[in-house]
């Protein structure tokens, strides 16, 4: 898992961290080109495809997938992947969302077998 989420950070310049988490909070791997707490990042994320998840289903607008929060200086994008797990991403503020995207479709399917081959067959889907 460590070496695709450092292919992931090392895809884009303006990717500075990514924590895959689970829905508890539980970092299951990050890769970070600054330090970082993953363990709370970790519980952080999860706590917003959490919350995302709540607020979409009580909206009737179907499953979350994707969170954005633009701050000052920088962008967290959340994907949550099937309903045991999500990935954070933490960029610069000035990144293309369509290029983060991109990135974490392509790396996806091996995130998922690796995730399968962590957690069994409950991950319950893809971004």
């Amino acid at each position: 898992m460590k070496a695709l989420l450092d292919e992931l950070v090392g895809s884009l310049n303006e990717i500075i961290a990514v924590v895959l988490t689970t829905t508890d909070g539980f970092p299951l791997g990050f890769a970070s080109k600054i330090p970082i707490d993953a363990e709370r990042e970790a519980a952080a994320i999860a706590s917003l495809a959490s919350l995302s998840t709540r607020s979409t289903d009580l909206a009737g607008i179907g499953p979350a997938e994707e969170i954005l929060i633009t701050s000052e200086i920088g962008r967290i994008f959340v994907y949550p992947i099937g309903e045991l797990t999500a990935i954070g991403i933490i960029t610069v503020r000035d990144v293309t969302t369509a290029l983060v995207l991109l990135k974490v479709r392509q790396l996806l399917p091996e995130i998922e077998a690796e995730l399968e081959r962590l957690l069994g067959d409950r991950t319950g889907g893809s971004v």
